[in-house]
């Protein structure tokens, strides 16, 4: 399985992946954790630099295809090998982060970008996806201060009010078109969203599996 974790900044997607990674090496199952954007190679983490540091200026278009060249890296030398080993992959982030923050962020629009996408990715498509929510306000700023690789924020953590709440509704409105998706309350503890993921496997895949 690929299983993804989506949401905005703030909503606590590390944690719960994670968790999850953890859960699943206690069940004994061959998985590995990554994330976008630099999760893959030391390319990537150059490459994640130049995104997230809040002293670039980068254009939307350019922005978009630097994170297109992370996932294309990512897939082929990350998500790739691991899924033909017939392990799982938990991603903190992927296609979807990309068609909202930049296609409803940027305003570059889903459908002019999802083509792109999909080259990028090989056509890589998550299994499962779970949707971190909450309010904007209260999300946006735990990600400023909890961010210990930038200091009062990344780059995308520092753009404004009105263009972190399109992406809360960017997610949820992307729920809606597929069964793949899972949205959890973002709000409820560390241990009853963990809880909450836990139950998404055992509906999918039996008691047994729990």
């Amino acid at each position: 399985m690929l299983i993804t974790v989506e949401g905005a900044d703030g909503t606590g997607k590390s944690t719960q992946a994670k968790l999850l990674s953890e859960w699943l090496k206690s069940k004994n199952i061959l998985h590995i954790l990554t994330k976008e954007p630099g999760g893959a190679t030391k390319e990537c983490q150059k490459i994640r630099e130049l995104l997230l540091n809040p002293e670039n200026n980068i254009s939307p278009r350019a922005e978009f295809f630097l994170y297109l060249a992370d996932r294309a890296e990512h897939v082929e030398k990350c998500i790739i090998p691991a899924l033909n080993k017939k392990q799982w992959v938990i991603s903190d982030r992927y296609i979807d982060s990309t068609k909202v923050y930049q296609g409803i962020g940027r305003g570059l629009g889903i459908g002019n970008i999802e083509e792109m996408i999909k080259f990028a990715s090989f056509g890589v498509e998550p299994d499962l996806t779970f949707i971190m929510d909450a309010d904007t306000e209260s999300v946006l700023s735990r990600a400023k201060k909890s961010n210990v690789e930038f200091k009062g924020g990344d780059r995308m953590e520092r753009e404004n009010f009105d263009f972190h709440n399109k992406l809360r509704f960017g997610f949820l409105e992307l729920a809606k078109t597929h069964e793949r998706y899972r949205v959890l309350d973002a709000t409820k503890s560390i241990e009853e969203i963990h809880e909450q993921v836990r139950q998404v496997f055992k509906n999918l895949l039996g008691k047994n599996f729990i």
